[in-house]
């Protein structure tokens, strides 16, 4: 992608080889060196959540969402999903309208990766992102699917460290195992999602998002009309907290974003002492064979 320069009283460049638009290259200029940037898993969820919009959208409304712009925004999303356009994704997730401001980031990124990936140059706009969706509540979906990945990223990686711990007689093994428990009953409120469909929207559109993000996925989410946007998040928080405590974490927030991240953090953390235990009984154990 070339650099490209907007013609606005204050032109802006976007740099080389980037794919966000003209309002996310306005906003990164007043985001500082210590930014907080989006989870990969956030991002994941993104792309899950707009591959699946565009399933519905081309089902539903053909006529707008045709097979190559749909085929454009699979590519680009995918991409998402598997972790590889994170660099795109610039903005501090501290700002006031952050939210607001990562789903047009992302929109940006999907339209212009996938249009060119398409070789066809504004195939996909950000406006067809958010088709029959309402873009405020992008977010807040995407955000709890994220939290569901990441949470069951982290039971995997914490179950593998809480054997490595038990083997070695570690008394944190106990106490690892029962905040898995916790954090396992905690989770299934948070396979109900909130409705994202705009009045505009195609009857059956929410429903068909949840079965593609279920398909996707291989959990069970689901979305319900006028549901609530939080719940189950607060109790996956308190499950949480003795998971958290164990691995020397803590968790501060309960606000979707900054939960999430959260929830990201204790990921991260989880893995790294899951490596860290296997590359220890390795080690062990070439010793006591060597």
């Amino acid at each position: 992608m070339t650099t490209q320069n907007i013609g606005t009283p204050e032109t802006a460049v976007i740099p080389e080889g980037r794919y966000w638009g003209e309002r996310t290259e306005r906003l990164r200029a007043q985001c500082g060196a210590d930014a907080a940037l989006a989870p990969e898993v956030l991002l994941s969820a993104f792309g899950l959540l707009k591959k699946a919009s565009a399933r519905a959208n081309f089902t539903l409304l053909p006529e707008r969402m045709g097979e190559e712009r749909c085929a454009a925004i699979f590519a680009a999303a995918d991409e998402l999903i598997r972790g590889r356009r994170g660099e795109d994704f610039p903005l501090d997730m501290r700002r006031p309208d952050a939210e607001a401001e990562l789903n047009e980031n992302v929109n940006e990124v999907i339209a212009n990766r996938g249009s060119e990936m398409a070789d066809q140059p504004e195939l996909v706009r950000p406006a067809d992102l958010d088709l029959s969706c309402v873009p405020e509540r992008a977010f807040p979906t995407a955000a709890r699917v994220g939290v569901v990945l990441a949470a069951g990223e982290a039971l995997r990686a914490v179950g593998t460290l809480t054997e490595s711990l038990r083997a070695n007689g570690d008394m944190r093994a106990p106490e690892l195992a029962r905040g898995c428990e916790a954090l396992e009953r905690a989770l299934p409120p948070l396979f109900t999602l909130p409705s994202v469909a705009a009045e505009s929207a195609p009857e059956g559109y929410d429903e068909m998002v949840a079965q593609e993000l279920a398909r996707q996925t291989d959990i069970p989410f689901r979305m319900e009309s006028g549901g609530e946007e939080r719940g189950g998040v607060t109790e996956v928080s308190r499950a949480l907290e003795p998971l958290a405590g164990a691995l020397g974490l803590q968790m501060p927030g309960e606000q979707d974003g900054a939960f999430a991240a959260d929830v990201c953090a204790l990921l991260t953390e989880a893995k790294r002492l899951r490596d860290e235990a296997i590359h220890a009984a390795e080690v062990a154990g070439e010793a006591e064979h060597g």
